[in-house]
């Protein structure tokens, strides 16, 4: 056994192996950066206006009459040389011809017969082109190896003239749930039976998360064990058979075959009896069964490795000492991990409902609360170990 801490640096210092590959800049979206990624041009590339308006030269005397001589579009490739009070009428987007330093907005400007008169207060005055650059420069640095791409990302890596980028690949995922007591699909439960609210929450929480994972369920026999862990895949996940029963065959395959065990066990409630090992070269995290102490190990461990195995610092969950709104007693034997509410600055505690096979009132939770042994006697204004377990800590 280990303490918390250990696992944690365990994980960190395990010789993950990740692959990468160039794709479709489109296409990246939840990938991360497998290289830092440069602008190929300037943006933008061209003077442009930022406003619907004219464009004409400042030195020319803005209190005269001016002949609007071409309207300009956005796309269009005209570059008219303008006479002294002469100008264009120009629209958003469009190119500066390049003799003009000043765009005066439509809303200043009354026209009548192609001429056209301005109405400016100097407080309104300013130029109204975007120069060229002005948002990103040629070989200039946008983001950084291990960025997460989002849409934003996308759209800056799209205006630069990147269309295809390297990115770190996502792992091939197994997910395996035990038990000859679960039941996986729509059928009326016998005496003794449960659905599998594990595969529920490990597959959506792992789409959520921006991965897909196989699944498969396996009853309580050796035989399966066996066929399962000598599948290849970057990273399987299983939950439940790592307790000490007669029948907790993952536990019992891993002292049958001796793998390479990076864990075994660790000191906190719940979710204690976690293996990080490996098997045939492949990462394997074996999560404990019962719903919430399955839900606690995942968010720690699981996330880390899937963030080893991607790149992606986002993935590990962050903590933070704040402030609790409720109050919660009880003497813990070992680190425990709360079912908590973080809202704005407020951190809230469920009912008094904390043991580990309840999973319904994670629906009101988005938080943990990391509490070290001993006797706990805490009110509003007390100071606790916040686990945000949301992605982008917002």
């Amino acid at each position: 056994m280990v303490k918390y801490e250990q696992a944690l640096q365990l994980i960190d210092e395990y010789k993950f192996k990740h692959q990468t590959k160039t794709i479709d800049t489109f296409e990246s979206l939840g990938y991360t950066l497998a290289s830092n990624c440069y602008s190929n041009i300037n943006v933008p590339g061209f003077r442009k206006s930022a406003m619907d308006g004219y464009a004409l030269n400042s030195s020319d005397d803005l209190n005269q009459t001016f002949k609007v001589v071409e309207t300009i579009y956005a796309g269009s490739n005209s570059n008219p040389k303008l006479n002294c009070f002469e100008c264009v009428k120009i629209m958003t987007g469009a190119p500066i011809p390049d003799n003009c330093d000043l765009v005066i907005v439509k809303e200043l400007a009354n026209l009548e017969n192609d001429v056209v008169t301005f109405n400016i207060p100097k407080t309104k005055l300013n130029s109204n082109i975007c120069q060229i650059g002005e948002d990103i420069k040629a070989d200039e640095l946008l983001f950084s190896a291990g960025t997460v791409i989002t849409p934003t990302v996308i759209s800056s890596l799209i205006s630069s003239g990147n269309f295809e980028i390297e990115v770190n690949d996502k792992p091939s995922i197994l997910l395996v749930t035990t038990g000859d007591e679960v039941v996986t699909t729509n059928t009326p439960l016998s005496c003794g039976q449960i659905y599998n609210s594990n595969l529920a929450y490990l597959k959506t929480r792992l789409l959520e998360l921006g991965f897909k994972a196989n699944t498969i369920h396996i009853d309580d026999s050796q035989q399966s064990a066996q066929t399962i862990f000598n599948t290849k895949y970057d990273l399987i996940i299983t939950t439940g058979a790592i307790s000490v029963g007669d029948r907790d065959i993952i536990r019992n395959y891993i002292m049958a075959t001796s793998p390479k065990v990076i864990f075994d066990r660790v000191n906190i409630m719940p979710g204690g009896p976690v293996v990080f090992w490996e098997h045939n070269q492949t990462p394997i995290i074996s999560l404990a069964g019962s719903p919430f102490a399955n839900f606690v190990t995942f968010e720690l461990f699981a996330r880390r490795i899937l963030a080893h195995l991607t790149k992606d610092k986002s993935l590990i969950v962050a903590e933070q000492v704040m402030s609790l709104d409720d109050y919660f007693h009880k003497t813990i034997k070992k680190r425990r991990f709360v079912k908590a509410n973080l809202k704005g600055n407020k951190i809230t505690l469920p009912a008094n409902n904390h043991l580990a096979s309840s999973m319904h009132e994670m629906t009101l939770c988005n938080c943990l609360i990391n509490l070290e042994r001993g006797e706990h006697n805490l009110i509003p204004g007390d100071q606790v170990k916040v686990i945000d377990i949301r992605r982008n800590h917002e």
